[in-house]
């Protein structure tokens, strides 16, 4: 069973490189966001352009990067090549970011590599404006050129025309669904968002994509003007799941098999986008062919960390990093596909202030019986009060409690559920990353 990678190799969660490791590669961060390419184009030249030591693949959009990342490397893995792996955030560890052949990077390495960046910020004025996350796009590409790598798919962080991994020249361009997020960077339509995510896109290059409405018809109108290749869910390649089987189908053919380990309807368009996108590799070269059972073990055997993870109980607890308006739409569906006869489902919330949080909430709340309201440690955290006050606004009345941590609001989301109910941590990927620590300590997961 194929899993992203959740730990490195003769490390743990509370390893002793870990606190150094947090604050070596936190002092890489710099105070507020900066969208441009100069600094990390620079720093990559600095580097000896590793980026063009391998072929890249980007993927971009809304929702369903990390999973359609890691399922098309996992995919590209099935062809028999050596696989690089860059996604965002990580949910315990900082080295879940940084795969190659599904294995973490070692701490070790990461120190290593961290270590050099923080030494040519401290050096170089042209490196030092160098934010977080171009330093991890560095680092990435750094160290999938140490590791010879075949290939490197590499998770767009915001947007896509001016994010870090955009000074890569990608070999396909894969976008997953627009939708209003980070409207403050990205702009506040789905059309301007589409130009954003668009940037990801080279002239005369390939797209794959599964945006629909508005903001899709946006990315192929952009595309087309590029003289770029698309190709869009629903019209040139499709899918269905149901419980029993996965079916596919495309201009290179049609595939059934089991299905997938990833849950959820969308989940599907996601596992459709990474096959077709592997299926553009192997056409134009860059991959080779795989057995049909190898790609169906594939999709039937990936999961990924914290999308959907459920944990038995009792109560059984459900991680789901929806952390935007369409994410909590598409976990509130999984949730009404699967209401039982069985006790309370309680939501363990926690939001960033910056997130449209009365349309992540109108969706949620209206699955569950009751909500315990709890903040992540990160600075961008909503005060658990807030998000109390406002599920009240949005007309939730049922039983809703505050809890000074993640820990706690978990202890007493179970109480509220009892033995046969069910327990839903959603709304951030930070507060996701927590619950699982508190799961799952040796950073294994459970199914």
């Amino acid at each position: 069973m194929t899993a992203s990678p959740l730990s490195a190799p003769g490390a743990s969660p509370r390893s002793p490189a870990s606190g150094f490791l947090d604050g070596l590669i936190a002092d890489l961060e710099v105070t507020g966001m900066k969208l441009g390419l100069d600094t990390i184009r620079h720093v990559l030249a600095v580097l000896g352009r590793p980026e063009r030591e391998f072929p890249v693949v980007l993927v971009g959009g809304t929702n369903g990067k990390g999973s359609t990342s890691t399922l098309l490397a996992a995919l590209a893995g099935a062809s028999g090549a050596r696989v690089g792996l860059f996604t965002s955030p990580h949910l315990v560890r900082w080295n879940e970011r940084f795969a190659v052949d599904g294995q973490a990077i070692r701490d070790d390495e990461l120190l290593r590599l961290a270590g050099d960046l923080k030494a040519l910020r401290a050096s170089d004025p042209r490196a030092a404006p160098m934010t977080f996350f171009e330093a991890c796009t560095a680092l990435a590409l750094t160290w999938f050129r140490e590791r010879s790598v075949d290939l490197a798919v590499l998770e767009v962080g915001m947007g896509g025309r001016l994010d870090s991994t955009n000074a890569c020249e990608p070999v396909l361009s894969v976008v997953g669904s627009i939708d209003l997020d980070h409207t403050r960077h990205l702009g506040d339509t789905l059309e301007a968002i589409a130009w954003e995510k668009a940037g990801i896109v080279r002239a005369g290059g390939e797209c794959v994509t599964h945006a629909s409405g508005a903001g899709g018809d946006a990315l192929v109108r952009l595309c087309r003007e590029r003289g770029a290749r698309v190709e869009r869910f629903g019209r040139e390649f499709h899918a269905e799941g149901s419980p029993g089987e996965f079916r596919y189908r495309s201009a290179a053919g049609e595939r059934t098999g089991p299905p997938l380990r990833l849950l959820g309807a969308h989940q599907v368009r996601n596992a459709a986008l990474a096959t077709r996108a592997w299926e553009r590799l192997v056409e134009q070269g860059v991959l080779g062919p795989a057995p049909a059972e190898a790609v169906a073990r594939v999709l039937a055997g990936t999961g990924v960390p914290g999308r959907l993870e459920r944990f038995p109980g009792p109560p059984e607890t459900v991680l789901d990093g929806a952390h935007n308006p369409e994410g909590a739409r598409a976990l509130a569906a999984w949730l009404r596909s699967t209401r039982g006869a069985g006790g309370p489902r309680v939501l363990v919330l926690g939001i960033s202030r910056d997130k449209a949080i009365p349309l992540m909430l109108a969706p949620l709340l209206g699955e569950v019986d009751a909500a315990v309201c709890a903040a992540a440690r990160s600075s961008r955290a909503e005060s658990p009060a807030v998000l109390a006050q406002a599920a009240r606004e949005v007309g939730f009345a049922g039983p809703v409690e505050v809890a000074a941590e993640c820990g706690d609001a978990l202890s007493r989301a179970r109480v509220l559920a009892g033995p046969g109910g069910q327990v839903v941590v959603a709304g951030s990927l930070f507060l996701v990353g927590e619950a699982r620590e508190v799961l799952a300590p040796d950073g294994g997961a459970e199914r």
